[in-house]
């Protein structure tokens, strides 16, 4: 039987371990890779599971919670990207922990791109 690190990273994305994804399993009725999701944000990242989605998969099997398909991890992806500096231009001023800071004190626009 082969050892693995349970320090392995299993979602580069979000950066969940193999001993992340063990010690959520340990939880009373998980047993999907979606439900694990929920719990971890494995498979949220920008790839949406297309990396780790398989080995979330194999880890539920080797678990002995489900078999290797039997409930794909869904993955849900953006509409269409958005730049973050367009967002933040909607905004007049953003809610933060310390109280409201106005967009004056803030740089409003991205540095445009130079060819």
């Amino acid at each position: 039987m082969t050892v693995v690190d349970p320090d392995l990273v299993i979602c580069r994305c979000e950066g969940v371990s193999l001993k992340e994804l063990r010690r959520t399993l340990e939880s009373p009725g998980i047993r999907t890779a979606n439900q694990i999701k929920k719990m971890t944000r494995a498979g949220m990242g920008p790839c949406q599971g297309k990396t780790c989605g398989r080995l979330l998969e194999l880890v539920l099997q080797m678990e002995q919670r489900a078999a290797m398909g039997e409930e794909p991890l869904e993955a849900r992806v953006p509409v269409r990207g958005a730049a973050i500096g367009g967002l933040a231009g909607l905004a007049d001023e953003f809610s933060e922990p310390a109280g409201p800071v106005a967009k004056t004190h803030m740089h409003a626009t991205a540095p445009s791109k130079s060819k």
